[in-house]
């Protein structure tokens, strides 16, 4: 399999595991996250852009998921909603980084 199937394949199984997380809801995200980063580890070991690549994906599904939440409340801030998002998921996927 060459690397862009591979890419496109680990991007379906993490965006698999994202719909999987907000059907369930009852996986906290630090746990969620290190489910996640350890996949992204994982497959993108020898391969510095797929890991990057595999990143951004996540990354981008956190933050819709979590902007699909925060869109109900009545001060919603997309810009600062965005950015809270991008720092608790980097929070957790770096946190971990450090204790593994």
């Amino acid at each position: 399999m060459d690397n862009a199937s591979n890419m496109e394949t680990a991007k379906r199984l993490i965006t698999g595991i994202f719909r999987k997380n907000d059907e369930l809801r009852d996986i906290d995200d630090d746990v969620f996250i290190a489910l996640i980063r350890s996949g992204i580890k994982e497959a993108g070991k020898d391969n510095d852009a797929l890991h990057e690549d595999l990143l951004s994906h996540a990354l981008k599904l956190y933050v819709d998921a979590w902007l699909a939440d925060a869109e109900t409340d009545e001060d919603f801030d997309r810009a600062q909603e965005t950015k809270d998002a991008t720092e608790a998921f980097m929070r957790y996927f770096e946190e971990g980084e450090s204790i593994s």
